[in-house]
């Protein structure tokens, strides 16, 4: 039972790359709102510590008592062998703004868009870093991160992408943006180049300074 639903865990824990969760996705209205699958992970955790815990059992029962020491330490040794071959790397994130954050914290309250975007292929991309440093100006933005996003946000994700031409400009009036900010060093090496002539061409875009994002330099433009 423990082993099935291990099995059963894993595969709904696959999301839309499943077959479970997408049926009952499309099926079940419930299941309409479950924002991260992926989260089912955690049961599969859980069947596999009790059938590692019943494996554990079954090979010390095999061993004499004075043995199984020996099989515990071989069981620790391989666990911190596992923990150092793959570490869990974490990203670091500043605790007080970088300057651009800072200047953008002093200006007139305003919508605010950083790119580059997502696109509803590559989610989330930058949205979480983007969403935490907005908590440094406190400015609505027309990023954002989620385990759910709703389909207007999907929407606007493909013209978003288009930047700078016509329907990508007529997407940010529409939202009423005022800063955009354009991070070059985000971008792949073909368009790192091109990203900010192309911006700075367009008469919709005001450039007001270029500042440090904690990363790398950005350029934040005003939109007429």
């Amino acid at each position: 039972m423990y082993l099935l639903g291990l099995v059963a865990a894993f595969e709904m824990s696959l999301g839309f790359y499943g077959y479970t969760f997408t049926f009952l996705y499309h099926h079940v209205p419930v299941f309409n709102s479950l924002r991260a699958p992926a989260r089912l992970g955690i049961f599969v955790v859980f069947f596999l510590a009790i059938l590692a815990a019943k494996g554990y059992s079954a090979l010390a029962s095999t061993l004499k008592p004075r043995l199984r020491p020996a099989l515990l330490a071989v069981v620790s040794a391989t666990l911190l062998l596992e923990y150092w071959v793959a570490p869990l790397y974490l990203v670091p994130f500043p605790n007080d703004p970088p300057p651009l954050y800072a200047w953008l914290a002093r200006q007139p309250s305003g919508v605010v868009a950083e790119f580059p975007m997502p696109t509803p292929f590559t989610l989330p991309g930058l949205e979480p870093r983007y969403a935490y440093m907005s908590s440094f100006h406190w400015m609505r933005t027309l990023n954002g991160y989620s385990g759910y996003y709703p389909q207007s946000y999907i929407a606007r994700l493909d013209p978003m992408n288009t930047l700078p031409d016509p329907p990508a400009v007529e997407a940010l009036l529409r939202n009423f943006v005022r800063y955009v900010i354009v991070h070059p060093h985000f971008y792949g090496a073909a368009q790192r180049e091109s990203i900010l002539t192309n911006f700075s061409s367009n008469p919709h875009f005001i450039e007001v300074g270029r500042f440090e994002d904690g990363l790398g330099t950005a350029t934040v433009f005003r939109l007429r």
